[in-house]
């Protein structure tokens, strides 16, 4: 008879069909952004895959194979089609099934004469090593992150310090119905060139003017303008047009925390959620703002 070995452990469970192949999807092909959290977790569930696969392979196991709602797909097939942006969502539960020998059983069928064996020990030995790998890339991370805002603290606080003080002197000059032009119009009209070097700060300092009166509703709309334009920035920053976002995301971000109120507090770290990109790169230059 042959003998198969299942894994199954909780990184290989989402809560939600398809949530798994379309975060993972995502995360591959750097689309889109996630909650930090999650695509933290997702990271390290596709490099759990793909250390569980290897550990497999070196094994000598000629098969391994995903399964999901009596549903059945071998591992490399799935993983050239998170390649190719083409994956299914018809896993809701992703268990690893791995196999000697030759094929047990037709495609999308349940095998019923394999022998399932729990192996814990070698599960355990696996996601160890994972922790391990991952405990000295964090340590890493820190180190270079220490060295980052070391060399570039000052430089950003003088840069915050000149935005803050250009843009008040610009704002002073706006009547009324300038700034609500300006809270609700990306185009700026007369003001765009205003807007293309200041959008972020001025906006900022308009909802530092609102901040006291909690009731307005000009105020909430602008926190969700603040949002979309950090998102329009991250993505500029990723693809290499505003190599100067990065500081001015930080301005911004720092703007946003030194307001005494719960909004600005929750916009803030959505604002960073954005940093929180796949490239090596900004990912380093956005841990220097998480420490």
């Amino acid at each position: 008879m042959r003998k198969s070995v299942r894994l199954k452990s909780d990184l290989f469970s989402v809560n939600e069909p398809g949530q798994f192949l379309s975060e993972l999807t995502q995360l591959i092909n750097c689309q889109g952004y996630a909650d930090y959290r999650k695509m933290k977790e997702i990271g390290q569930l596709a490099v759990a895959l793909h250390e569980l696969v290897t550990a497999i392979e070196s094994e000598g196991v000629s098969h391994y194979l995903l399964c999901s709602e009596n549903r059945w797909i071998d591992a490399t097939r799935f993983l050239d089609l998170i390649k190719a942006n083409q994956a299914s969502s018809m896993f809701a539960e992703v268990t690893m099934l791995v196999t000697k020998g030759e094929h047990p059983y037709e495609p999308g069928l349940l095998p019923d004469v394999i022998e399932q064996i729990e192996c814990d020990e070698v599960q355990a030995r696996i996601f160890n090593q994972f922790d391990q790998e991952c405990q000295l890339v964090c340590e890493e991370v820190k180190v270079q992150t220490q060295v980052y805002m070391k060399s570039r603290r000052e430089e950003v606080e003088l840069f915050i310090e000149q935005r803050i003080e250009l843009s008040s002197k610009r704002m002073s000059l706006l009547s009324d119905e300038d700034i609500r032009e300006l809270a609700y119009s990306d185009s700026g009209g007369p003001f765009e060139g205003v807007l293309h070097q200041l959008l972020i700060i001025d906006r900022l300092l308009l909802i530092a003017d609102f901040a006291s009166d909690q009731n307005c509703p000009t105020r909430k709309t602008m926190f969700s303008i603040l949002y979309a334009m950090c998102g329009s920035m991250g993505s500029q920053i990723l693809a290499g047009k505003n190599p100067d976002g990065l500081l001015d995301m930080m301005a911004a971000i720092s703007l946003l925390k030194a307001q005494s109120d719960e909004d600005a507090n929750e916009w803030a770290r959505k604002a960073e959620i954005f940093l929180a990109s796949p490239s090596s790169e900004l990912a380093l230059q956005w841990m220097a703002l998480a420490f």
